[in-house]
């Protein structure tokens, strides 16, 4: 594989993929965190819901 290091034509496309895994290694943590908090919001809001208020009876 050293040997596609020497040759202008895959030189590009080592440096696309060394991009694309810099973009990658940066963007998915903030993805997950993004999903885990949406799946946190709706947890947090099904008890709320559940819990219906009874009128008081005297």
């Amino acid at each position: 594989m050293a040997w596609k290091l020497y040759y202008p034509k895959y030189k590009n496309t080592i440096m696309k993929s060394r991009i694309l895994k810099a973009v990658v290694a940066v963007v998915a943590p903030l993805v997950i965190e993004f999903i885990i908090k949406k799946i946190a919001e709706k947890f947090d809001e099904k008890p709320a819901e559940d819990k219906k208020q009874l009128p008081v009876q005297n």
